[in-house]
């Protein structure tokens, strides 16, 4: 079995390979194909990401959020062991500032930010993914650590949804006790639900 760090940077040399108009062409296909489907039937409080990197473009699925009066929130890291990371309201002029990582995250006050609990989905960002829901991360946890209760109770809110270039999909990842699987999964080509 190939190492993580290596699938890690196989999955990360794939979408960047990307032209530009690749990208455009792919964000704007997952964003139809989730747009159209059941994951955003009774969404009210979604949580997606900023892309980088090559990542699957987030911009042309937002916008659409927006004119549909759905709140969109974007993750904040934190420095608390218990809730790693917390998520904040993001609308059309809300300003971004350069946090930890170099990730752009909203300048709001602490009493606006929310536990990932009270979302209804939570879009996520990954560097590849597997036929079951398994999702390897860049490495830090964050997303496993905050959404933790769903290993117990895995039916209770948000829905996570793995957001990816089709390139980026690999044979099989090597589950660990505390990877917390996706509910789904939506590429340029399709979404699958797990």
């Amino acid at each position: 079995m190939t190492s993580q760090a290596t699938l890690r940077q196989q999955c990360r040399k794939n979408r960047r390979s990307l032209s530009p108009e690749a990208q455009r062409q792919h964000a704007k296909a997952a964003a139809k194909l989730i747009l159209r489907s059941r994951f955003l039937t009774r969404a009210r409080k979604v949580s997606l990401f900023l892309s980088e990197d090559g990542e699957l473009d987030t911009q042309y699925l937002i916008k659409a959020l927006w004119q549909r009066k759905i709140e969109v929130y974007l993750p904040v890291l934190t420095q608390y062991l218990r809730r790693p990371m917390m998520f904040a309201p993001y609308t059309p002029s809300t300003r971004l500032i350069p946090k930890y990582f170099g990730i752009r995250e909203p300048q709001v006050g602490k009493h606006l930010l929310i536990d990932g609990k009270h979302l209804d989905l939570v879009i996520t960002p990954l560097v590849c993914f597997d036929t079951t829901g398994n999702r390897i991360g860049m490495g830090g946890g964050y997303y496993d650590k905050t959404f933790q209760f769903k290993r117990l109770f895995p039916g209770l809110s948000p829905k996570l949804i793995g957001w990816a270039h089709q390139c980026q999909k690999v044979d099989t990842l090597l589950s660990q006790p505390w990877d917390i699987k996706l509910n789904g999964l939506v590429t340029e080509k399709q979404i699958t639900v797990f």
